[in-house]
């Protein structure tokens, strides 16, 4: 992906640093869950200037289609990644690129099972875990968490 110009970004969030009941502008209260995280790390990733800044408006958004609609405590339920598809750098992947979700998949498995690595420290018990590290670095992923802040 490197040698092709592509770039990894990954996020991710601690579940426990956020509330378990959330109210949007003029909505209802709704339990958080992990339906919820997803949505609120696609909008974050959208709203981040890193992507812009350091490649410009030259890049494309692919995503991959979840259809459940989860309660916003709006008044109608929507898709967690609503917001992605109407984004300006969204397309749809033809049939052939689709493999590129899967390595989409991938990656965030890998970004997963580095952060349980580096959680657990250089545990001889974790033999698996310890090879993620390496191959994220090689990736050269761009890492950031996101935080919940009132």
């Amino acid at each position: 992906m490197n040698a092709a110009g592509g770039t990894w970004w990954g996020s991710w969030v601690d579940r426990k640093t956020y509330p378990t009941v959330l109210r949007l502008v003029e909505g209802q209260p709704f339990r958080v869950e992990s339906k919820h995280l997803a949505g609120f790390m696609v909008f974050s990733a959208l709203a981040r200037v890193d992507i812009e800044h350091a490649v410009g408006t030259s890049y494309r958004l692919a995503f991959d289609p979840d259809p459940t609609k989860i309660d916003w405590g709006l008044a109608t339920r929507t898709q967690a990644t609503h917001f992605s598809r109407i984004n300006s750098q969204a397309i749809v992947l033809p049939d052939a690129h689709k493999p590129l979700l899967e390595m989409a998949d991938v990656a965030a498995y890998t970004l997963a099972q580095s952060l349980v690595a580096e959680s657990r420290g250089s545990s001889a018990t974790d033999r698996k875990a310890r090879h993620f590290p390496p191959i994220l670095k090689l990736m050269q992923m761009r890492v950031s968490p996101v935080e919940y802040r009132p």
